[in-house]
């Protein structure tokens, strides 16, 4: 399961540092919008508050789940979306994958920088974990 979980991890770096170059190259390109970058801000604020209510909500998880759920619905899924956003070229007020490109720029700051609370969150809340 280790192998696993960090091949896991090890993807969800490489897709951060990905963005990353994208979003520099993105801003040296385009210039910087800030309403793009505080809704990208608020986004991955929001999805990081939805997985910390649900592990506090629950009474026993998975010991590995918090490796899983939080590179997933922060990193995996808005890249995702991002790519297929830009593939189908759809337009809004903003553009959405822009947005979700910065909620997986701040998504990977609040999960190196606040490790406690995203990824040892189970040791963190002493949940009753299973196997």
């Amino acid at each position: 399961m280790g192998i696993i979980i960090y091949l896991f991890l090890i993807l969800s770096i490489i897709i951060s540092i990905i963005d990353l170059i994208f979003n520099i190259f993105l801003i040296l390109k385009k210039g910087f919008n800030f309403k793009e970058l505080v809704l990208g801000f608020i986004l991955a604020t929001v999805i990081y508050l939805i997985l910390y209510i649900y592990f506090i909500t629950v009474e026993s998880v998975y010991v590995f789940s918090c490796y899983f759920m939080f590179p997933l619905f922060m990193i995996f899924l808005p890249f995702v979306f991002s790519v297929l956003f830009s593939i189908l070229n759809l337009k809004f007020k903003f553009s959405v994958s822009i947005i979700l490109n910065y909620s997986i720029m701040f998504s990977s700051i609040f999960i190196l920088k606040f490790k406690n609370y995203s990824i040892e969150i189970v040791n963190f809340l002493s949940l009753n974990k299973y196997y």
